[in-house]
């Protein structure tokens, strides 16, 4: 059973999470949203998440799920987010439709960060601000692998 893994990151966070998760995934694809399939029927399952900014999913994300709302029900799905929020539940609610989240194998935050390269404009300033006070590549990284790793668990354990 093939996966998709369909994620939208602004500043690597996003992107990282969803490789980490195709690691414990057997035959999943991962897929920027700028080259999202026209059509998800190919695949037995979808992951799809991003980053939240100012409480929102990135535009691009909320447009595929609405356009293919019906058909991400109708198979085994999951969402993730990526916030520094402890509560990342609220920001699932908000931003998916609650008849896909009731139906999710699985829907959890992973957390939070920003990769300097993936900066850009106001946000590359206070990423290098950061990289000075901090020494790091950007603004700390906080990844939650044991959600991520609890995620992938429930999609291995669907026969």
């Amino acid at each position: 059973m093939k996966t998709l893994i369909l994620y939208a990151s602004k500043y690597g966070t996003s992107e990282k999470c969803a490789l980490m998760l195709q690691e414990k995934l057997p035959k999943a694809e991962v897929v920027n949203i700028d080259n999202a399939p026209v059509s998800i029927t190919k695949y037995g399952t979808v992951i799809i998440g991003g980053g939240v900014y100012a409480g929102r999913i990135d535009a691009r994300l909320r447009k595929f799920i609405k356009t293919h709302t019906r058909d991400i029900g109708l198979i085994p799905h999951g969402f993730f987010v990526c916030c520094a929020d402890e509560n990342p539940q609220k920001f699932l609610q908000e931003n998916f439709p609650s008849a896909l989240i009731e139906n999710a194998i699985a829907a959890d935050g992973f957390g939070s960060g920003l990769e300097i390269g993936y900066a850009k404009g106001f946000a590359k300033v206070v990423a290098g601000i950061f990289k000075l006070i901090y020494k790091t590549g950007g603004i700390p990284t906080r990844l939650f692998k044991e959600r991520i790793e609890a995620f992938a668990e429930k999609f291995n354990n669907l026969k």
